[in-house]
């Protein structure tokens, strides 16, 4: 995927959640509020953008667009190399229960920075323990030294 497609993969993310965030805590916080501070006109203004067709068509696309998104990250995490077995388990199990709130970091970690975090990943264990076992055989006939941890 190229950075552009990053990019603007992330920014969706952002817009499509921020608008979410906005209308939860409107609904939440503003429409009580204005109740309580007895605006009529104000409240009939949401209560007509409430019924127009905009706000019915913003809120499904929206709504679509979100499991659009969680189902291509999930996509993503299953078929991914970078993810090991249990991490492949951990992200797909977050993206489906808490998909809200998992989404923005495993775009991150996962998409956008995969090539900061994938040096740690370069070496299985069982690379790691061949080279364990090559390196002990080694010192046991009698091989050159390892010097590992020295600079």
């Amino acid at each position: 995927m190229t950075g552009r497609r990053k990019l603007a993969l992330g920014i969706g993310i952002a817009i499509l959640l921020s608008y979410a965030v906005a209308i939860i805590g409107f609904v939440s916080y503003g429409l009580p509020a204005l109740r309580l501070l007895g605006k009529p006109e104000a409240l009939q203004a949401v209560r007509g953008l409430q019924e127009s067709r905009v706000a019915f068509v913003l809120g499904i696309s929206s709504e679509f667009a979100i499991v659009a998104l969680v189902l291509g990250h999930l996509v993503h995490a299953a078929r991914t190399r970078q993810l090991s077995g249990s991490e492949r388990v951990f992200w797909v199990a977050a993206l489906l229960i808490g998909n809200f709130v998992a989404l923005p970091f495993f775009w991150y970690l996962q998409v956008w920075r995969p090539a900061v975090l994938a040096p740690a990943r370069a070496v299985s264990d069982e690379q790691r323990f061949a080279a364990f076992l090559q390196r002990r055989s080694q010192q046991k006939m009698g091989g050159p030294p390892t010097t590992r941890g020295t600079a």
